[in-house]
């Protein structure tokens, strides 16, 4: 592929989205171009990844330790229940609430389960309701999870932050 561009002997570094798939393609890639070439340091700095994605993959970390509060979360949403999100929605309304949507999160990425983590808090007043005006919904977050919660999110707030410096 190089040798048609003429460019085999003057590649330093290529750059590429950070996506699984990409992972076999950029094995490939070094495979063959150690067959054909001399990389430098022997392909050591061959594949290094970006500030973001390696922030994301320690707050995946992170995340990990704190897993049974993300379970309890997500386990409080109501979103499959015709009857149970209308009664919902009816708490959120006389609760007057500005938001009007539960966010749940996308597992593979961090930001998304802060975001989730931040909107439940913003209904806690609406879901400790629900769970008082329902008898049978066995999802409530105690007051010490919502802590928790409420804990987690000013310190995920900070590499939030971090994120969308990296990004500009």
């Amino acid at each position: 592929m190089f040798k048609g561009l003429g460019i085999e002997n003057k590649d330093f570094s290529i750059s590429i989205e950070d996506a699984s798939y990409n992972d076999s393609c950029l094995r490939t890639l070094k495979e063959n171009l150690s067959l054909s070439t001399k990389l430098i340091l022997d392909g050591s700095l061959f594949h290094v990844r970006c500030c973001a994605q390696i922030l994301n993959l320690l707050m995946q970390d992170g995340l990990s330790k704190i897993k049974v509060i993300i379970f309890n979360v997500r386990k409080i949403y109501i979103n499959h229940n015709d009857f149970r999100l209308k009664a919902f929605c009816d708490v959120v309304e006389q609760k007057h609430l500005k938001d009007r949507k539960l966010i749940i999160d996308c597992p593979t990425r961090w930001i998304f389960t802060y975001q989730m983590l931040l909107t439940a808090l913003k209904f806690k007043i609406a879901f400790v309701a629900y769970k008082e005006k329902e008898p049978h919904y066995d999802y409530a977050l105690s007051l010490k999870d919502w802590n928790k919660v409420e804990k987690d999110c000013k310190l995920l707030k900070v590499f939030n932050l971090v994120t969308h410096n990296f990004k500009k």
